[in-house]
């Protein structure tokens, strides 16, 4: 009864636990914190004119398929990712607001991601 249970716990921990890391899909420059584990997102690509990214998305880690339109609706790419194997750790360095006169606060700032892999095309 203690193994069910402690199995169960485990399961719903990682299911909502994946959900607050960044998905990273470099190749569009997106990154965004899922909020549900399926779900459907329309994004603008940045520096594109009137290119949108619709990503289907299927789970916390990234899989899912992807399709990119142009501003006459044709599709210009279409594909799939699938889940990243592990998280990735990038070091965010920033310089904050002055503290005493001509002296300045640093701060590093280390950030958790998932960059899922692409498949096929």
């Amino acid at each position: 009864m203690m193994r069910l249970v402690f199995i169960i716990l485990l399961l719903i921990c990682t299911k909502q636990g994946f959900g607050q890391i960044l998905l990273d899909y470099s190749e569009f420059n997106i990154q965004f914190i899922p909020k549900k584990q399926n779900d459907t997102l329309t994004i603008k690509l940045k520096g594109e004119k009137g290119k949108v990214c619709t990503i289907y998305l299927q789970d916390f880690r990234g899989k899912c398929d992807f399709i990119v339109k142009d501003k006459n609706n044709k599709i210009l790419i279409k594909g799939h990712y699938d889940n990243a194997l592990d998280t990735s750790r990038k070091y965010v360095f920033a310089k904050l607001r002055p503290a005493p006169p001509n002296e300045y606060v640093y701060s590093i700032t280390e950030r958790l991601y998932f960059q899922p892999l692409k498949s096929g095309n």
